[in-house]
């Protein structure tokens, strides 16, 4: 490799650094809010079930899950766009296959580049951790719904 090709090959590596450190951060921030809509739900569906609290009034709940579900769903939406956007990246730039290795225009000349595949893999790996987050969200938006099917005294969502 001439000194001019691995100059030109550096921002590729250097752009898939960043990356990586941004989807960390994201993944970081989602996992943070998966969480607080998590303990936001159970706290409505567990504790009203089981003991309503009189001071909290029945428009004051619908209210909640109204609020509730539509922030939910916006967050599902932007995770669902950004795993498309990262999708396309990964499968159409960088022409990731099953076996780690690209065969994209931009990438396939990094191939052996020990720091590509690990950044790559690195990649895969935040790509399907930002998925689980976006399932766990989709099963909290759902037992949103079933609760509200179950708990006709609550209709929150």
């Amino acid at each position: 490799m001439t000194e001019e090709t691995s100059a030109s090959l550096k921002p590729r590596i250097y752009g898939l650094q960043i990356l990586v450190s941004l989807l960390e951060t994201i993944f970081n921030e989602q996992s943070m809010i998966q969480v607080r809509f998590r303990e936001s739900l159970n706290l409505f569906t567990k504790d009203l079930a089981q003991a309503p609290d009189p001071d909290i009034g029945r428009e004051q709940i619908r209210q909640w899950g109204k609020s509730f579900k539509s922030l939910l769903t916006k967050v599902i939406d932007r995770n669902s766009w950004l795993l498309r956007k990262l999708d396309i990246f990964l499968e159409k730039d960088v022409g990731l296959g099953d076996d780690g290795i690209p065969s994209g225009r931009y990438f396939q000349n990094l191939k052996r580049d020990p720091a590509v595949k690990k950044l790559l893999g690195e990649l895969a790996e935040l790509r399907r951790q930002l998925q689980d987050v976006n399932l766990e969200l989709e099963q909290q938006r759902s037992a949103c719904d079933d609760f509200r099917q179950e708990a006709s005294i609550y209709p929150i969502c």
